[in-house]
């Protein structure tokens, strides 16, 4: 599992973005928005984070994996975590295989 900052300063050094109010522009939101997604107060929806992952030329299936981790609680919360360890492990397999 990766963190939400994780996608943010991917999707900034992928772009060339120098600071958090260009890339809220450039996702069409409100530049207090990064910041808050900084400080955890809150999430960006699941088209955003799609678009942060795809920004920063990271998987958008398990951004979107990672995103219901952070906003999920209990048991919810669980499976996705166990859905991005299998995922994982697979990809693992893969790249070893190959």
């Amino acid at each position: 599992m990766h963190s939400l900052n994780y996608y943010i300063d991917a999707a900034m050094r992928v772009q060339g973005i120098e600071s958090d109010r260009q890339l809220a522009l450039r996702l069409g939101q409100n530049p207090s928005n990064v910041c808050h997604w900084r400080t955890k107060r809150t999430h960006p929806n699941d088209a955003t984070i799609a678009l942060l992952a795809k920004l920063g030329k990271k998987d958008v299936c398990k951004a979107l994996i990672d995103l219901n981790i952070w906003r999920s609680e209990g048991e919810a919360k669980n499976t996705y975590k166990l859905l991005s360890d299998y995922l994982n492990r697979k990809e693992q397999s893969m790249l070893a295989a190959e």
